[in-house]
């Protein structure tokens, strides 16, 4: 199976309203109590919601046709509007770009919130098309993020982000220094990271 093969897992498609029901955000997921407790954790506009509107879809294909469809159509406040999008460094105007680009935008969205824990990422084949890319470079990308236990996959769906606040751990390779440096610089503060530092210097014999 390829990570654009159909899926049978029901999705819901939900809507968020607030007291004069405006619609604030359209989205899906397969676990709405989770869902919604990460929204209230990291979106600033949860307080807002009064309304939860629920609708369960035979498939994940058929919920994302959905939800592209409500965005499009009915313009919730707080969406963005397709997948495409939510990548800042798609359009790269011809340049050659390597799974460490494509891992780095991807890895950006995630953390900025652009892919909710539980959305599904764009499939290899729309990354290639966008990318100009070959397959294998857009498989290596998700490897590297799998690595660092921002996704997973599900077999026959796709790549899915993980919930960021479940598991915060990741793996660096102790023989590649600069590779350490750069995943530990996404996670931590810069206060924490000046406190690794001092932390690593006093280890460090003269």
């Amino acid at each position: 199976m390829t990570d654009d093969q159909p899926s049978a897992e029901p999705t819901a498609l939900y809507r968020l309203y607030d007291a004069d029901g405006n619609l604030l955000y359209v989205g899906i997921t397969n676990n709405p109590k989770v869902r919604f407790g990460n929204h209230g954790r990291s979106k600033p506009w949860w307080p807002e919601v009064e309304l939860k509107q629920i609708v369960w879809l035979d498939s994940l294909q058929e919920a994302e046709e959905a939800e592209r469809l409500a965005i499009a159509s009915e313009g919730p406040r707080h969406n963005i509007s397709n997948n495409a999008l939510k990548i800042a460094g798609l359009k790269r105007s011809g340049k050659r770009v390597s799974y460490k680009d494509i891992a780095n935008d991807l890895r950006a969205a995630i953390l900025d919130g652009q892919f909710a824990p539980g959305s599904r990422l764009p499939g290899i084949n729309q990354l290639r098309r966008e990318y100009s890319a070959a397959g294998s470079t857009v498989r290596q990308a998700f490897a590297s993020l799998k690595t660092e236990n921002l996704i997973s996959s599900r077999k026959g769906a796709g790549m899915f982000v993980r919930d960021l606040d479940g598991n915060r751990t990741i793996l660096i390779a102790v023989d590649q220094p600069q590779q350490a440096a750069e995943l530990l610089a996404n996670y931590m503060s810069p206060s924490d990271l000046r406190t690794l530092a001092e932390a690593l210097a006093l280890k460090v014999k003269p």
